[in-house]
């Protein structure tokens, strides 16, 4: 039977809902016509674009503030229309950016006990695109770098920090329907209308490599993948929906392609870079198929795939340090369903042990960006920072938080612990626009002598946080060695 069967430790990978009592509930989610996902989490907050009776907003929830929604609760409702699409910045777990039919992106700063009372100023707003803004994406490893495209076929690369546009890219000839950062945070892969897949380089604008896309009309959409690779999903013109996997510098001819269904949603892609993972869901869909990516012949691997009883609605695909290791999980989503519910849902690898499994557990990207801004703008390459994730893993060691300058104008505790272990990020600075674009040093003014009184209480109460940690810690080793202790008696 080995003869035939693939061997693969992510064979049985199940999805298991949470229970009812852990759903959020009563969630009136946006009816706007969008292929984008209408969720994003982190390991603190869960952002879901919402309907709204004037302008646009979205909800900012803390992960553990699930049940019934309070029909009063604060939105984020700075927007004048319909919000499109929103994306958490990787490496600060209280920014987030939207992009709206307002034509503008806005950058918010949340609290970390979350809204208590509805936003409207923004920490930035970024003006240049003259239609509406259909999707956005954080640089994965640089600081402060933010990607948007919009109606109007322009994309746009963004210093978040002075409101600047970087680089504008005027090569696609309709309308663009979907943009991916590559994990090394340099090459940008498009599709667009005229069913053509392009790889781009992030800095110039140079179009590096073009190739065919699907034959249908429908939307089509890339995903960057690590080791030069893309996959690329779509349907032909019989309607079957198809995935393609490419080598990026040579786009003409995927590597492989297969044919999924026949279904007329088109697939999201999430993609896990540490496991080499690859998950397929789309919105009206009651299924989320997943395949495993190896760098030889056939290169994609069918796995499994998960079947809950509701349509998706919108799919949030949770970081890889915001995960339960102690459960098994190797992947969340925060699926949105019709009934007004996100419903999260883990996808965890069947393990009898309580150790921490090493093998499906490797080292995940930390929350630490690999280089600053103007590293990035002078063509500085830099490998992803990582963390270990045995520091979330229950009964090892803390991971303990380190701070950072942020270009935003605040000091930003950037931890690979989990999120109830972070300090509080500073308070927000004013806001600026891209109208009067300011330069970046009058972005970030020193604040120092005001700030100081502040860090010593954030440090005190911090160590107080950790001490209780391995206080706790030590409990568990004694009550384990009792156990030992008692069966090697019985064995005796």
């Amino acid at each position: 039977m080995s003869n035939f069967v693939r061997k693969s430790q992510f064979r049985h990978v199940f999805g298991q809902p949470y229970k009812r009592d852990k759903v959020y509930e009563s969630i009136p989610i946006s009816r706007a016509s969008t292929e984008n996902n209408m969720c994003a989490v982190n390991p603190k907050f869960v952002a879901i674009i919402t309907e709204s009776g004037g302008g646009g907003s979205f909800l900012v929830l803390k992960l553990d503030q699930y049940g019934r929604l309070d029909i009063n609760q604060p939105r984020v409702c700075g927007h004048k229309q319909v919000v499109l699409d929103i994306a958490w910045c990787p490496h600060n777990d209280n920014i987030i950016a939207s992009c709206s039919e307002d034509t503008t992106v806005k950058v918010w700063f949340i609290p970390d006990e979350g809204l208590s009372a509805p936003l409207t100023e923004a920490e930035q707003t970024l003006n240049g695109h003259q239609k509406k803004v259909l999707s956005i994406e954080w640089n994965p490893v640089a600081e402060n770098i933010l990607l948007s495209y919009a109606a109007d076929d322009l994309l746009i690369v963004w210093d978040v920090g002075a409101a600047e546009a970087l680089l504008s890219v005027d090569c696609h000839p309709g309308v663009i329907w979907s943009a991916s950062w590559n994990p090394a945070g340099n090459m940008i892969g498009t599709t667009c209308k005229d069913k053509q897949l392009r790889i781009i380089d992030a800095r110039s604008g140079e179009v590096k490599s073009v190739g065919a896309g699907f034959g249908s009309g429908k939307c089509q959409k890339i995903k960057m993948l690590k080791n030069d690779r893309a996959i690329a999903v779509g349907a032909t013109k019989m309607g079957e929906r198809q995935y393609r996997f490419y080598d990026i510098n040579n786009m003409e001819t995927p590597l492989t392609s297969e044919g999924v269904d026949n279904g007329s949603n088109t697939f999201n892609i999430f993609y896990d870079e540490d496991l080499n993972m690859v998950y397929l869901g789309a919105k009206g869909d009651c299924k989320l198929l997943y395949y495993e990516i190896e760098d030889k012949k056939p290169y994609v691997f069918w796995l499994s795939l998960y079947t809950p009883k509701d349509a998706t609605k919108g799919l949030g695909f949770m970081p890889k340090r915001g995960l339960d290791v102690n459960a098994h999980e190797v992947a969340r989503f925060y699926r949105l369903v019709d009934r007004g519910l996100c419903e999260p849902t883990s996808m965890i690898v069947p393990r009898k042990s309580e150790l921490f499994q090493n093998d499906i557990y490797p080292p995940c990207m930390s929350i630490e960006p690999s280089m600053t801004t103007d590293e990035w703008l002078k063509g500085a390459n830099k490998p992803r920072k990582d963390m270990d994730m045995e520091t979330l893993f229950k009964g090892t060691s803390v991971a303990a938080p380190a701070k950072r300058s942020s270009r935003l104008g605040r000091s930003t505790a950037a931890s690979t612990a989990p999120a109830n272990s972070q300090p509080k990020a500073e308070p927000n600075a004013a806001p600026v626009t891209a109208k009067a674009p300011v330069s970046r040093a009058a972005s970030n003014p020193p604040k120092e002598e005001v700030r100081g009184g502040q860090e010593t209480k954030e440090q005190k109460n911090q160590l107080e946080r950790l001490l209780a940690e391995v206080n706790e810690l030590k409990a568990t080793v004694k009550t384990q060695e009792e156990r030992i202790a008692t069966l090697e008696a019985a064995q005796d």
